[in-house]
């Protein structure tokens, strides 16, 4: 990568013909609830080689052009794109802008300039209850499955389930899902003796705080659950943890 890049964290609306370069990390498309099939654009993450992340925009108009080319874990040039207010309902980052895609964007495919291939930055436990995290930080976070609660139904055919997960330092978080992400525990809870040691990685999760005691959930769009994938950092997290 000789060509000079602009780095995500520097993205500003006053800058004129940016360039960056970018791994997708996670693609969703936005819409309102109940209405999956009518999204009203499709978003994605980037994360840069020195591991800025920023959220990107395709409207409604753009997205069958766009939605064939972007690939989760290939890495991209992005040029000839709007910066604009990372507002709107579901920010998931704290920068202070996004990436907005035009019809005329360039985007082309480049090597992979790391092996980070899904693009995690994994925060210990412990960093949760020594600083207070915004519900504007996404976050990253890998451990073992120590106890798995019940799912506990609420409101309007709702339910929620509570998971507590370890880190390799030994340290616990609460986690909190709900409705079809609650459902996902239902199998390990049948088969914890056969399954064994379960580590999960939530990728692009939420930090909530109750009684000023830290939780981690999914968000309503952009997290992704891994549950004892062949993934290498599941992998080398078992060896570590297990010795």
């Amino acid at each position: 990568m000789s060509q000079v890049y602009t780095e995500l964290c520097d993205v500003d609306p006053m800058q004129d013909d940016i360039t960056v370069v970018a791994r997708c990390i996670s693609i969703w498309h936005s819409h309102a609830k109940g209405r999956p099939n009518d999204p009203w654009s499709l978003d994605a993450f980037f994360m840069d080689p020195v591991g800025n992340r920023i959220q990107a925009t395709i409207r409604r108009e753009s997205m069958a052009k766009f939605g064939g080319l972007l690939e989760e874990g290939s890495c991209y040039r992005i040029r000839n794109f709007g910066v604009g207010e990372n507002g709107g309902k579901y920010p998931l980052l704290p920068h202070k802008y996004k990436i907005n895609f035009f019809k005329n964007t360039a985007l082309t495919r480049m090597n992979r300039f790391d092996t980070n291939h899904y693009g995690f930055k994994f925060e210990p436990f412990l960093r949760f209850t020594t600083r207070r995290w915004s519900e504007h930080e996404a976050v990253d976070v890998i451990g073992t499955i120590v106890s798995i609660g019940d799912p506990i139904p609420f409101g309007d055919n709702q339910k929620r389930r509570t998971v507590i997960l370890e880190d390799a330092e030994s340290h616990q978080i609460e986690c909190t899902f709900f409705d079809n992400w609650s459902d996902m525990f239902s199998d390990i809870t049948d088969n914890r003796e056969s399954i064994g040691h379960v580590v999960i990685i939530l990728q692009l999760a939420k930090v909530k705080y109750w009684n000023d005691k830290p939780q981690i959930g999914n968000a309503l769009f952009g997290t992704k659950i891994y549950i004892n994938s062949d993934l290498l950092e599941i992998v080398a997290f078992k060896h570590i943890s297990f010795l």
